[in-house]
């Protein structure tokens, strides 16, 4: 008889997906493709999920038509003695399988608590203490983030600490979505206080000549804090906005994005605290340069082709960034390292799925 295992889909009702949901759609995929060795059964709170309905969030990249199955009659998870309960960021229901693990992506309001509020703190401690108390098995991200949790929660010594890297599999394919004469330097991250993209802009405001040479591509969605507007307005970059130099496309697809990244002469991402970095691997993969800050996770992620600077100390950014950029030649290909070819999802699902049946 093949082993029964619950996967929360919690993390696929995101209308875009990037981060998280994306870590939840390459499992959720994986757990589907392995019928032959073990049955998987989706649900969120007590209400199990059909997986036409988790087949179409992973085909489409999103969980919008997951939403509107929210009206339909669904029938409650009965779980057998000896399932298994998976769920790939917080839990929704505790303590109601024979085993049950969960992944920690960050605890970034616990180690950097000044770029959340109070009450973000005080309910993202909470949940994870009670996840803890309630599994047997935890998911780190990276090294980073289980030292952190080993720190931060040392009730988790109690419990299986597995790391599972999240993958980065770069398909080969183009199209072509983003040009412009300048070289482009991609700045990826949420917009929010803890992505630090305002010393980026900062930058471009305090050095307009220098900065007007390239194009600053900002894609991705607005997170909390001091909305892109604001910002924009104080910092007197309406001038720069208008000519390009500048350019918010908003939340763009996976494809899009590593596109972006393989048109890029420079990938920024100045993100003081990382639970794993995304972002810094895809680029990685693609052979693309970066340009990020040594802090938590990012070194372990990438090996290679980083470069750093301190989001702490005044006028580095812009120190950092200048040296590269003198660097850049003609084409983003000419200014790339070796590319690797990388399946990594595979091998976290197998490291999720041994833990979990062991």
């Amino acid at each position: 008889m093949k082993p029964v295992v619950y996967f929360e889909v919690s993390p696929l009702f995101e209308r875009n997906f990037s981060g998280i949901p994306n870590v939840a759609k390459e499992l959720a995929r994986r757990f589907l493709a392995d019928a032959d060795t073990l049955e998987t059964r989706f649900f969120i709170n007590w209400h199990e999920i059909p997986q036409s309905f988790v087949r179409l969030a992973i085909d489409d990249a999103s969980g919008a038509r997951l939403a509107d199955m929210a009206r339909l009659p669904l029938r409650q998870i009965a779980p057998a003695p000896g399932s298994i309960g998976f769920f790939p960021n917080y839990k929704s229901i505790r303590g109601v399988f024979s085993t049950e693990g969960f992944i920690v992506h960050d605890l970034s309001t616990v180690t950097t608590p000044q770029f959340h509020s109070k009450e973000t703190i005080r309910h993202h401690r909470t949940t994870v203490a009670r996840d803890i108390e309630t599994s047997d098995i935890v998911f780190a991200v990276s090294q980073a983030t289980l030292r952190d949790l080993e720190l931060y929660f040392p009730q988790s010594l109690k419990k299986r600490r597995v790391i599972c890297n999240p993958g980065a599999v770069v398909a080969d394919f183009s199209m072509p979505s983003f040009h412009d004469e300048r070289p482009i330097v991609t700045v990826l991250g949420t917009l929010e206080p803890r992505k630090n993209i305002r010393q980026v802009l900062e930058y471009i405001a305090e050095s307009p000549t220098f900065a007007s040479r390239f194009a600053f591509i900002l894609p991705g969605k607005f997170g909390w804090g001091e909305s892109m507007h604001r910002l924009i307005e104080r910092l007197g970059l309406e001038p720069q906005v208008q000519a390009g130099t500048i350019q918010f496309p908003g939340y763009i697809s996976e494809e899009a994005k590593l596109d972006l990244i393989r048109r890029s002469h420079l990938l920024i991402y100045p993100s003081v605290f990382e639970g794993y970095g995304m972002p810094v691997r895809e680029a990685f993969v693609c052979g693309a340069p970066v340009l990020t800050t040594r802090s938590s996770s990012i070194p372990e992620v990438a090996p290679s082709h980083v470069h750093y600077f301190s989001p702490f100390k005044r006028g580095d950014f812009g120190r950092q960034f200048e040296a590269l950029a003198a660097r850049f030649t003609s084409t983003a290909a000419d200014t790339r390292g070796q590319a690797i070819a990388e399946s990594h999802w595979d091998s976290s699902y197998e490291t999720v799925k041994s833990a979990l049946l062991r």
